[in-house]
């Protein structure tokens, strides 16, 4: 598979992050933009004007900021490196124009969310790896597949070999789990059902078992208070406990044997290779396929000659844990999901994919 990070070095920038990062609940009036080289940055301050810093912000900030004061993001991008303090005028115009609070979240150096005051900081990455790694250590033969913690979101891929099983005869499947999360508003919080294919290392993943908005409460200023609430407390437990059991489910011996045996068919479902270019435009313009990715798909689809909706899946799956250059992992993983929803499709859509 696509190459990651070790489990170590997942927690130990788990961790750094948890101890580094500064949140903060302030109104928009509070948030200054200037312009500098090229590009616009923000100056916080707290109250009575007492500044806090002054930051640079990642592409994340700087989509949501546009999105909050509808500016197109198409306009924002361009004037933002040609003319930074025109965007500097517009944005302190409409946070004024516009005041609500909002929940800013720094790091390095850098605005890396701007976010509701509802947003729910205490489903963070720190938590989420104190709920999950104890459950997946129950299983001793739990192997670590994917791990990454990328701008956007956190990965933990993992398997357990000792649960194997066939969807194509001969061709050996492990049970596995995606679990990620987003602390800077892009997604919710997911654990998702895997196959991991031994013949060629790929991972397919399919349906959200478990997943949770990161939307609460409103947020004081003293984020701490929050923290310490006793319905937040029981409500973390019982989210712990939530992941405990998913996770289970998903390395459940019956469950793994009943998705196999519903994956067979696909594995009997023929394209004709005359019309393997046609079912592969019909499945990247569904699914949302890159030109570039239409096209490594498609040979591979061709040059193992396994020409059936399981064999498609496989050729997905194998451009997605290719390294590529300048694809992310969070490409990765929204190509092993497109797999596994190509895989999954019952015969009715799939005969419309590959008529």
């Amino acid at each position: 598979m696509h190459t990651t990070m070790t489990l170590n070095d997942l927690i130990t920038e788990v961790r750094r992050v948890e101890e580094t990062k500064r949140d903060f609940i302030m109104p928009t009036t509070k948030i200054l933009s200037f312009p500098t080289h090229k590009d616009v940055g923000f100056e916080l301050n707290g109250n009575n004007d007492i500044p806090i810093g002054t930051f640079s912000a990642t592409p994340i900030t700087h989509g949501q900021v546009a999105a909050k004061l509808q500016i197109p993001k198409q306009y924002y991008d361009r004037i933002r490196t040609a003319h930074p303090e025109l965007l500097s005028q517009s944005i302190n115009t409409l946070m004024k124009d516009q005041p609500e609070r909002r929940l800013v979240r720094t790091l390095d150096g850098n605005v890396r969310a701007f976010l509701s005051d509802r947003f729910g900081v205490i489903y963070d990455n720190a938590m989420l790896l104190r709920s999950l790694l104890p459950t997946l250590q129950q299983f001793p033969t739990v192997e670590y597949k994917g791990l990454a913690v990328t701008d956007s979101r956190l990965y933990v891929q993992a398997v357990v070999p000792s649960l194997v099983g066939e969807i194509k005869k001969g061709d050996p499947v492990y049970a596995g789990v995606t679990v990620s999360n987003s602390e800077v508003g892009h997604g919710r919080f997911m654990v998702e059902s895997m196959l991991y294919i031994l013949s060629c290392t790929n991972g397919a993943v399919f349906g959200e078992s478990l997943y949770r908005h990161h939307v609460g409460r409103q947020l004081g200023e003293d984020l701490q208070s929050f923290y310490a609430a006793e319905t937040i407390k029981a409500d973390l437990k019982a989210f712990e406990l939530k992941v405990r059991d998913t996770v289970r489910m998903a390395f459940d011996q019956v469950t793994f044997t009943k998705r196999l045996e519903d994956l067979r068919a696909s594995t009997l479902r023929n394209v004709t290779p005359s019309k393997a270019d046609d079912t592969v435009q019909e499945v990247a313009s569904v699914f949302g396929l890159l030109e570039s990715e239409k096209d490594d798909i498609l040979s591979r689809f061709l040059d193992a000659g396994d020409h059936t909706q399981y064999g498609l899946s496989q050729a997905i799956t194998a451009h997605a844990n290719t390294p590529h250059e300048g694809t992310s992992f969070d490409r990765v993983v929204d190509l092993q999901r497109i797999g596994g929803q190509v895989m999954a499709l019952p015969e009715a859509k799939w005969l419309k994919l590959a008529a």
